[in-house]
């Protein structure tokens, strides 16, 4: 695990507002130093650009869908989720688009 929590995590969105709360905050210096320690003592990274927070994000939140994808695998046997899971299906519907599209762009001739 890490602490790079998502923004919008799906699983607990509450969570990933609060994380982004004391980035704000330890940014406005509003932070007290034992929370400060405390914060970066179980490895919650304070002082990354909100750039580098929101790619660790998407990454993070990627990895998470990706894991719930697997497990939806194991579950049922494939990996096409329909109305049971409809964030799920649309993440992996936009991981196929995505795929498309990186396939007939690689295939244009410069």
């Amino acid at each position: 695990g890490n602490c790079f929590v998502p923004v919008s995590l799906p699983s607990n969105p509450q969570l990933g507002d609060w994380v982004n709360q004391q980035r704000q905050s330890y940014r406005c210096k509003d932070l007290s130093g034992s929370k400060i320690r405390e914060l970066e003592g179980i490895g919650l990274h304070l002082d990354i650009s909100e750039a580098e927070y929101f790619q660790l994000s998407f990454d993070a939140m990627w990895d998470e869908r990706r894991d719930e994808l697997e497990q939806f695998q194991e579950e049922r046997g494939h990996c096409w989720p329909d109305g049971s899971s409809p964030s799920l299906a649309n993440w992996t519907d936009e991981q196929r688009q995505l795929y498309r599209l990186a396939q007939e762009h690689s295939s244009v001739p410069s």
